[in-house]
């Protein structure tokens, strides 16, 4: 209860629970006192009946319309309870009104006396077992007494002052005992520790402590792992409840949190005057008891704080060996690609072709460095050895070359990548590039993610009086559900709205953003306003004067200095260190259609292996690729591309997800129905397709079961080679594949060798 006046609940839905539950409760009751008065009314009855009071036939109406409106009650109550839940008692109390009536058509007589204090008393417990409000049902027992009173002194001119005495303390007895004022018996020293309690305190100290709000339920626990706030302080939700709420819930596995000065773990309390520092987290539960023909209720509280710490903390190592598991494979994906490509750079290497394949190859190496750095810097910061690198930048050079590396991945999905600078924003400011970096390398990457279609913009402007850079990025995608905001900038915090749309990675690269983004002195926030998609928002302090620097920020040579010093402490040199990069991407205008055309600098060259595999000039599939390559990674696609047509010269067909891979092979089969092959080379089909495994919309699975149910349905003999590529290589996901219907399990990278022996299995056999 919230009130010692009133009573009442605070909590609404805590408080609408109880009203239902209590009126059930007092129907219950109701109908049991209506049958006693059926019992009592029938008593009159028979009396009346052999003659031994006299009655009339006003005594039998009267009686009557008590029981009627009695029964009118009970209808209201059920058909209301919201609102005669409350007032059913006092409503009850007061048709004692009618039994006074009674006493007017009676003839004077000592039964009629004593009925009349029996009627009293009767009502007055029964308003005491109804009542749900306590001082509306005094008021209708204080009125019961009026009209007793009047019985007692007008009708029967009893004027007794002893008489009157006994009903004036009756009825203020009820009253107290309609007053629920639940008094703590017996506590033990465990539970003055959790309240704050000294032990030489009585329990009207624990009672009074019991009924403040100090009860938070604390259930979502995991939520957040990894946060600095959540492992200190124990973060719970905003709700507070005292002990009547927190026992009406009625949930055995909710958990609850108070603040207390006591230490537990080191047994040391502290002074009084202190507020609570320490949380404690523990369990209710509540049995009814009896003792010496007395109720009680037991209430016992299980403090399990040290068993959800260890429980978090091997969580938490749980998740940080899935983090160094994930990021291995994560790490494959780039090392594919270079590789891939450096098997075939030695014969571009001096022309201009090469030294764009070569830039491939760099921005792979790059996207590499980068992922390494998310995880450096998250332990750097959990360990507290994070520090900011302060240089001067050119600001439009570094996002510049993030749009251009970029161009290939936006240009393959149609998606516009555009950037606007305000013209306040200097020509050169000091940041940590590298930092800057990182944080639009992750958002772009998410809006590259989640954006189907449309454009990308990043907006920069400069506050000169706050000294800060301001940067937003914002895209046309699917945009962030209200319910999912929260999870946005938490460890693991995978949107569920976004799970068919990226099944790669775990949640980790907005948190890492956050984390950087405070640690250089700035904020990170979704746009709430823009409704087009989503749209982030960073600002970080940027400075132009190296005299405008914190106080406590080095030259540039002694940041350097321990920032060396910081990863040769993690086992790193100096080689390992993360660098400078300053790539340029194969640029959106080399192309002119949204396909990859290798033809304009591939004609020329010889194949490493002069195998002749084209079919006859006449027949329709001439011109028809062999190969399907299905990934949703660029990179992979270029590399293997690459790979097959310098060296192979095989055309080959790209899709991006599973379910595009599936409509690739129907395409290709109703091709060869309308124009079928008639050479040799049975060319009906996609002869190999390589596969990813991981995909968004639909995995390489399913789309592999799908292919497989679709040749079958169509009685296909020609049915394609499926070659898993991914980067796992554990037995379990090889059987995985070979379950699904592939025919070939294979890890990454892949070498020209290793593709050399498929093709020769199936393209040139």
């Amino acid at each position: 209860m919230n009130s010692k006046i009133t009573l009442k609940i605070k909590d609404p839905i805590v408080r609408a629970n109880y009203l239902l539950k209590r009126s059930r409760e007092i129907l219950f009751l109701s109908l049991l006192v209506f049958l006693i008065r059926i019992v009592m009314f029938a008593g009159v009855i028979i009396a009346s009946f052999i003659k031994q009071r006299p009655s009339t036939p006003n005594v039998f109406i009267i009686a009557s319309a008590g029981l009627l409106w009695h029964i009118i009650l009970m209808i209201l109550t059920y058909r209301f309870p919201r609102i005669f839940t409350l007032i059913h008692a006092p409503l009850l109390a007061i048709s004692y009104f009618f039994t006074c009536l009674t006493q007017f058509y009676s003839p004077n007589s000592y039964v009629a006396v004593i009925q009349s204090t029996i009627g009293l008393e009767f009502f007055l417990i029964s308003g005491l077992v109804l009542s749900f409000c306590w001082y509306i049902t005094s008021i209708a027992l204080l009125l019961n007494l009026i009209f007793g009173l009047v019985i007692l002194v007008v009708k029967y001119d009893i004027d007794d002052v002893g008489t009157i005495g006994q009903y004036l303390m009756t009825t203020f007895f009820i009253i107290y005992a309609c007053y629920e004022n639940n008094q703590v018996v017996q506590g033990n020293k465990e539970l003055n520790k959790l309240l704050s309690i000294k032990d030489d305190q009585d329990n009207s100290v624990i009672t009074q402590r019991l009924t403040e709000q100090i009860f938070q339920p604390y259930n979502n626990y995991i939520e957040g792992l990894g946060d600095s706030e959540q492992d200190s302080g124990l973060q719970i939700n905003s709700i507070r409840l005292n002990i009547h709420e927190a026992l009406q819930r009625n949930d055995p596995n909710e958990f609850f949190q108070i603040k207390t000065k006591y230490n537990f773990e080191d047994g040391r309390s502290h002074s009084s005057q202190e507020q609570p520092q320490y949380s404690e987290i523990f369990t209710l539960k509540q049995q009814e008891l009896q003792f010496q023909s007395k109720p009680f209720m037991l209430i016992l509280f299980n403090r399990i704080t040290s068993f959800i710490k260890y429980e978090k903390l091997k969580m938490e190592n749980n998740f940080y060996e899935m983090i160094t598991a994930t990021v291995s494979h994560d790490m494959r994906t780039p090392i594919n690609a270079i590789m891939g490509i450096i098997e075939s750079l030695d014969p571009f290497i001096s022309k201009q072709e090469g030294k764009k394949l070569l830039q491939i190859v760099d921005n792979s190496s790059k996207i590499l460095l980068f992922l390494v750095n998310d995880i450096l810097d998250f332990f750097q910061i959990k360990n507290g050895k994070f520090k900011i690198n302060y240089d001067k930048v050119k600001i439009r050079k570094p996002i510049q070359e993030l749009i251009d590396m970029f161009q290939l991945v936006s240009h393959e999905k149609k998606v516009e990548i555009l950037c606007e600078f305000d013209e306040n924003v200097p020509e050169q400011l000091l940041v940590d590039e590298q930092r800057l970096r990182q944080i639009l390398i992750n958002l772009i990457s998410n809006s590259l993610k989640f954006t189907l279609q449309g454009s990308i913009k990043i907006l920069s402007k400069y506050e000169q009086s706050q000294k800060t850079l301001f940067v937003t990025v914002k895209d046309t995608g699917i945009g962030v559900n209200d319910e999912d905001e929260i999870k946005l900038f938490k460890l693991f915090g995978k949107l569920e709205s976004s799970q068919a749309l990226n099944t790669k990675g775990i949640g980790l690269g907005l948190n890492i953003c956050s984390k950087i983004v405070e640690a250089c002195g700035g904020e990170i926030h979704l746009d709430h306003e823009y409704k087009e998609g989503a749209s982030f928002q960073f600002s970080i302090l940027a400075y132009e004067n190296e005299n405008d620097l914190p106080k406590n920020q080095s030259r540039k040579k002694e940041v350097l200095k321990d920032q060396l010093s910081s990863y040769q402490s993690e086992g790193l040199d100096e080689n390992e260190l993360p660098v400078k990069f300053n790539s340029i991407m194969l640029s959106l205008n080399d192309y002119s259609d949204d396909k990859i055309d290798f033809d304009q600098y591939l004609g020329s060259i010889h194949s490493v292996r002069n195998l002749n595999t084209e079919p006859e000039l006449s027949c329709p599939c001439r011109n028809r690729p062999q190969i399907l390559i299905v990934d949703d990674n660029v990179f992979n696609i270029i590399t293997l591309q690459t790979i097959l047509e310098m060296n192979f010269k095989q055309k080959v067909e790209k899709a991006t997800n599973g379910k595009e891979g599936v409509d690739k092979v129907m395409e290709r089969i109703e091709l060869d129905r309308q124009e079928p092959c008639h050479c040799d080379k049975n060319n009906h089909n996609f002869k190999i397709i390589f596969m990813d495994c991981n995909m968004p919309i639909m995995d390489g699975f399913q789309a592999t079961q799908e292919i497989r149910q679709f040749e079958k349905q169509n009685n296909i003999v020609q049915t394609s080679y499926i070659v898993a590529l991914t980067a796992y290589s554990t037995d379990m996901f090889s059987q995985k594949c070979k379950e699904s219907g592939m025919d070939n399990f294979m890890t990454k990278p892949i070498s020209v060798d290793t593709i050399q022996k498929i093709l020769s299995r199936t393209v040139f056999k």
